[in-house]
């Protein structure tokens, strides 16, 4: 038997988390070593940590809307409580294999402060702190994809952390409208 996947996301924000806003954008004041949260998402055994301040909500995975001409990496849109927001799924982005969407799979819903959007993941699992101290440089991606900030390592894994917008890039030039534009306007959100 086949599970259908369901039309639309259903789960709460995160707790403390808003739908738009980045804490992650302010500097930590001079010589203070900030360690800061992350999601931690699985694709393929690949590991890769997001700042939770930019996560919404993490929802099972939903129907999604594909569009005409989009590039691989976007899978299309979804309708998240009467907001429209680009997929993008992760394998098409980070040059990994693809495969079809599962009703097991994850969808991470991010507001960074130019993008919002969705994230196809296998699973999203804890929350860990990374330490400013124990992150290295990644090797660069090809221009295309741009670059992550860094990798660190946990428990003898190997973690690749990700800068939304730089996971977002691949947005840009196609006319979708920016984080605010996503936003319905408040007597339809009643």
């Amino acid at each position: 038997m086949t599970e259908s996947i369901p039309s639309h996301p259903s789960a709460p924000p995160l707790p403390g988390r808003q739908r738009s806003g980045n804490a992650e954008g302010q500097k930590p004041p001079a010589g203070e070593d900030r360690t800061t949260p992350h999601l931690l998402l699985s694709l393929d055994g690949l590991r890769l940590a997001l700042p939770v301040a930019m996560v919404e909500r993490v929802v099972r995975a939903v129907a999604i809307t594909p569009l005409p001409e989009a590039p691989a990496a976007i899978a299309g849109v979804i309708n998240v409580e009467g907001r429209i927001l680009p997929v993008i799924d992760l394998r098409q982005r980070l040059g990994l294999p693809g495969r079809p969407l599962s009703t097991a799979d994850r969808m991470v819903i991010l507001a960074t402060p130019n993008h919002a959007g969705t994230l196809i993941c296998d699973l999203a699992d804890q929350i860990v702190a990374i330490p400013p101290h124990t992150r290295t440089a990644s090797p660069p991606l090809d221009a295309r994809r741009g670059s992550l900030p860094g990798m660190t390592i946990r428990d003898d894994e190997i973690i690749l952390i990700a800068e939304p917008d730089i996971l977002f890039n691949c947005l840009e030039g196609l006319g979708l409208p920016d984080a605010e534009a996503f936003e319905p306007p408040e007597e339809e959100r009643s």
